[in-house]
């Protein structure tokens, strides 16, 4: 996947004058690539002999950091 691609029209719109995307859609992206992060982390830890004593906690974080990331990511389309 080229992120590049996908990212560079965002931030040229967001580096411009235009009213919209603004700050609200900026904000949501980064909680959305910090809960993308929590996601890797739990993933990570889920399946592995080391952290089993975690698995469980790794799965509800998991599945609640994707939660929150596609939320983010709602909110920050809304906001475009």
């Amino acid at each position: 996947m080229e992120y590049t691609g996908l990212l560079k029209p965002y931030l040229e719109d967001l580096a411009s004058a235009k009213p919209a995307p603004g700050g609200g859609s900026a904000a949501a992206l980064v909680g959305a690539l910090a809960a993308s992060l929590v996601c890797m982390v739990a993933n990570f830890t889920v399946g592995k002999e080391k952290y089993r004593e975690f698995e469980e906690t790794a799965k509800k974080v998991l599945q609640e950091a994707e939660k929150i990331k596609d939320a983010l990511l709602q909110l920050a389309e809304e906001d475009v």
